[in-house]
């Protein structure tokens, strides 16, 4: 068991716990005062990096079901950050496009994201960011299966 496992696992809960918390409050921008959650927030970035994508585009790219990206983007249309528009070439087939008021609320999303990313990489060497990126990774390999919480006691 490595050395630091006790306090990488309470880190680890405390920045879940934190993560639920900013998601309960929502993310603040200018471009709209009632703010948006983590996933609303993921979406609007992650549909910025595109021109525009289809309902099946975006149900495959975020991995989330249909009834989810369903409210997701009616949620969103409702706020005028996303619409809907009919493809020239074939009327049956909709794209999801982010508005002006969305690419707005994007760039300030990045800008936030930006800033934390630099506070928290700021002052780390070399050394330590590729140790932070070996983490991550590791993280990412596990199964998709949601992880069986545990706690973290010192042994």
């Amino acid at each position: 068991m490595s050395k630091y496992y006790f306090e990488i696992g309470t880190i680890m809960m405390k920045v879940m716990k934190r993560l639920m918390t900013i998601d309960q409050k929502k993310i603040k921008v200018q471009a709209d005062k009632e703010g948006f959650t983590l996933r609303e927030s993921f979406f609007i970035v992650e549909l910025g990096s595109h021109d525009f994508m289809t309902f099946g585009d975006i149900e495959k790219y975020l991995e989330i079901d249909r009834k989810t990206l369903t409210a997701l983007i009616a949620k969103l249309n409702k706020k005028t950050v996303i619409e809907k528009r009919a493809a020239e070439t074939d009327k049956r087939c909709t794209y999801i496009v982010l508005t002006e008021k969305g690419r707005r609320v994007r760039e300030e999303l990045l800008e936030q994201a930006s800033a934390l990313m630099n506070f928290a990489v700021n002052d780390l060497t070399i050394n330590e960011e590729m140790a932070v990126l070996k983490f991550f990774s590791k993280l990412l390999q596990t199964t998709v299966r949601a992880p069986e919480i545990e706690t973290f006691s010192k042994e």
